[in-house]
């Protein structure tokens, strides 16, 4: 049952009020459950896999994985060779640079020769004299001008088309190796992509050559490298920052110092309980240190400044107990409100369908919670032990600054039909954005235009393929009663057409599959004419051969990972240039909506598989999840301000500056380009939980000054919690802004969504809200007011009990 405002009262001071009689018991046990969480902080594991952020009941993660078991598929790890030899890569010093690092890679530990590929490891339709072998394309060198010509001629022939675009660049300027990645552990993964990193980084080249490096694999690897080198910065960087700001709006060392011990034991202890539970750091998560540190003092800040201005009326005489306790009693409720609408704001994660995202409501609301817990134990018991000449500096100059607040702002609360009309406008131009919004999936765009990753994924785009991999599991309809059905002629012309289909979409830098495999091996073994010709096709058996002696040139890892046993279902590799959502969309609903040009016998059935399926997966999922939680989060906020404050206009109020805000900022990412992914998927949530707390606090100010019978009640509002409101935004502001320094974009641009908003709603709040009070008859919440001056005596018979016991 949800307490009302007295009770909501009596249950926040109970706590503080027993803090203050033992005030070393409640710093004792505090400090105790920190040192208790420590040790979990070295049971952390960082996860940056793309697969964990689809939801595991996917239809789509689901069948990524039946098929990445069924064919042995694996995520494939780019390493293009460049050359700017007049003669390209038919050069000694490339070729010998190719061969000597393929024979490196298939050192390191956790590789699979299996999975490599690369000139120094496929064969040519040549064999050894006398021995009737085929010869590797390097397994010797060619010296004289004729021998690099003959490997010309090879790589040009119709055997060794499907390497063109893969292995070697279409311009024969490039080279590539393929290494495919195991799907074991994370870590292992990580592990073995910075192996070959460091492998290729320290690796001697040739002067014209250039090496990178790129895939999914790599992007996972060195995006955990990037966030852990963010934490190392943004943490400090950010406790640094609020810091200052705290120290600006109390002017006190012990203000600063509670604040900072605020900070470490929240994160110790948030941390340490992932550790304990066994929760990895996701993507999503990794942001949660800055939250934390950010959010984490906004109580702190609200309750030092009321506590120095009880301080500055206080007389000296008796104990200052009473002061604590009133200040604890009379901040109870907006700080209950406060503490409530921001953790309910990351609770309502929990309902996404994605782990890493319920994860991270889960552990930003348990860290919130524990401040709030925090503030009304450690605090009052601090204040109690340190004494009130700790607090007491700088009140005189604290004391004007809310006056210039409210001096400042007057003009433009009096404003209030310009204020009004320029607040719909821009609220108006903001919403004509929202249909531009569009979604980023691609893992490249993680990294800056500038990182090294970005840039070879963009080398590979322009010399191969594509460095994007959509697969596409095609199977004949279940009907068929054909041993080996796929390899029937029917289907193979129907395949072979698919083929050509797919190839010439937008974006399709290249495609491989069954009938072009088959086809390339029948040149290879001289069976021509080629498979799939409309007028010589070969028979189920003869194909059978064929994929028998596939398996004889590439290996048995191969053929499984090109056609199942049974022959009723193939892998179709469709490698994609600079791939997006929309994009990518457009691509697998026209390759399933193929039909062939004449009637067919057969019927193919096409489903996706791979990292970009499951990309596709994704994007839904956090749109929904954000929706979702939104929503969610609107109307439990809501209703909890009702029940609070008994009033619906109250609750209408309070919400409105973040309403706003909200629409203008997803108005700003349509107008300005600025994508919804991951970690700007989380920005809704943030903003509704501080935002809702300017209000309330606000709302309470004013509340205050009309029982009071103030003349001005906005104005009296600014000047009593207009600083602390301040300080709260200057401190959110400037400590979500840290983000920009990220190394990570996405977490880039979330920070600078939560600078704009902060301050968006900040000034909708003082501003706005003020315009609209301002002259007007009445805040609809006096029944909880009238119960606060009621129970004035019943605070004032519990100061002198305190002040007897101390």
């Amino acid at each position: 049952m949800i307490p009302s405002h007295d009770a909501l009262t009596a249950i926040v001071t109970l706590p503080a009020r027993w803090s203050l009689t033992r005030p070393r018991v409640a710093v004792v046990g505090a400090v105790l459950i920190v040192l208790l969480a420590m040790p979990g902080l070295w049971r952390l594991e960082l996860r940056t896999d793309g697969k964990t952020l689809v939801p595991p009941d996917d239809p789509v993660a689901r069948f990524d994985s039946e098929a990445r078991r069924s064919f042995g598929l694996r995520d494939p790890m780019i390493v293009l060779l460049e050359t700017r030899h007049p003669n390209g890569i038919f050069n000694s010093g490339t070729l010998e640079a190719v061969r000597s690092l393929t024979r490196a890679i298939l050192r390191l530990e956790g590789v699979d020769p299996g999975h490599v590929s690369s000139l120094a490891t496929e064969l040519r339709d040549r064999v050894y004299e006398g021995k009737g072998t085929f010869q590797p394309f390097l397994d010797s060198l060619p010296g004289r001008a004729e021998e690099f010509e003959l490997l010309r001629a090879d790589l040009n022939a119709p055997a060794a088309r499907p390497f063109t675009g893969t292995l070697v660049s279409e311009d024969r300027t490039a080279a590539a190796i393929f290494i495919g990645v195991p799907e074991e552990e994370p870590g292992t993964r990580s592990v073995l992509s910075h192996q070959i990193i460091d492998l290729v980084d320290g690796y001697p080249l040739p002067e014209l050559d250039r090496v990178s490096v790129a895939g999914a694999p790599v992007a996972e690897a060195l995006l955990g490298t990037h966030i852990l080198e963010d934490l190392l910065l943004l943490i400090p960087a950010t406790v640094a920052i609020i810091a200052l700001v705290v120290w600006l709006g109390c002017r006190n060392f012990w203000g600063v110092a509670l604040g900072l011990l605020e900070i470490g034991a929240c994160l110790v202890t948030t941390f340490g309980v992932m550790g304990w539970i066994g929760s990895p750091i996701y993507l999503s998560t990794v942001i949660l240190p800055v939250v934390l540190v950010t959010v984490a003092l906004t109580d702190e800040v609200h309750l030092f400044w009321h506590y120095q201005e009880k301080l500055a009326a206080w007389d000296g005489q008796g104990s200052h107990l009473p002061l604590v306790e009133q200040t604890i009693s009379e901040m109870a409720r907006p700080l209950a409100v406060a503490s409530l609408t921001t953790s309910i704001g990351f609770l309502s994660f929990l309902g996404a369908s994605i782990g890493p995202i319920r994860m991270f409501g889960a552990y930003a609301a348990g860290g919130l919670a524990f401040c709030f817990v925090w503030s009304v134990t450690f605090i009052p018991a601090s204040l109690a032990w340190l004494g009130p000449r700790a607090f007491t500096k700088n009140l005189r100059e604290k004391a004007g600054i809310g006056h210039r607040l409210a001096d400042a702002l007057a003009p433009l609360i009096r404003r209030r039909s310009a204020i009004l009309a320029l607040a719909s406008l821009l609220t108006l131009i903001a919403a004509a954005g929202m249909p531009r919004l569009r979604i980023q999936d691609s893992w490249v765009h993680n990294f800056s235009v500038s990182s090294p990753l970005r840039q070879a994924s963009e080398r590979v785009d322009r010399k191969l393929h594509g460095s994007h991999i959509l697969l596409a599991h095609v199977s004949v309809d279940p009907s068929s009663s054909d041993v080996d059905p796929l390899l029937q002629p029917a289907s193979l012309a129907l395949l072979r057409e698919f083929e050509e289909f797919a190839s010439t979409q937008p974006r399709v830098g290249g495609v491989t599959g069954l009938a072009s495999s088959l086809e390339a091996m029948a040149h290879f073994w001289d069976m021509t004419p080629a498979v799939g010709s409309p007028h010589s096709l070969p028979e189920a058996r003869e194909a059978r051969r064929l994929l028998t002696r596939y398996a004889l040139i590439h290996g048995e890892d191969r053929l499984r990972a090109l056609i199942d046993d049974r022959g009723a279902a193939t892998i179709l590799t469709i490698s994609l240039k600079d791939a997006n959502y929309q994009d990518t969309a457009r691509l697998m609903e026209a390759l399933q909506q193929f039909r062939p040009k004449s009637p067919s016998p057969s019927t193919l059935r096409i489903q996706f598989c791979g990292d970009v399926a499951l990309s596709q997966a994704m994007i839904p999922a956090i749109v929904s999840s954000q929706i979702a939680s939104l929503v969610l989060d609107l109307v439990i906020v809501s209703s909890l301000l009702v029940l609070f404050y008994r009033a619906p206009r109250f609750a209408l109020l309070a919400l409105l500056p973040t309403l706003l805000t909200i629409v203008m900022l997803f108005g700003f990412m349509g107008w300005s380009g600025l994508p919804l992914g991951v970690a700007t998927s989380l920005f809704c949530v943030i903003i509704i939980g501080v935002g809702v707390d300017y209000a309330v606090y606000f709302l309470e100010g004013v509340t205050r000054a009309r029982g009071r019978s103030e003349s001005e009640p906005v104005s009296c509002a600014l000047r009593e919690s207009g600083p602390a409101i301040i300080t709260d935004i200057l401190a959110l502001a400037i400590g979500f802004g840290v983000l920009t320094l990220s190394h990570v974009p996405t977490n880039a641009r979330l920070g600078s969504l939560l600078v704009l908003g902060m301050v968006c709603c900040g000034l909708l709040t003082l501003v706005g809200l003020g315009a609209l009070l301002h002259d007007s008859p009445k805040l609809p919440n006096h029944r909880v007011l009238q119960d606060e001056l009621s129970s004035a005596s019943t605070l004032q018979v519990r100061g002198e009990i305190l002040s007897g016991e101390s």
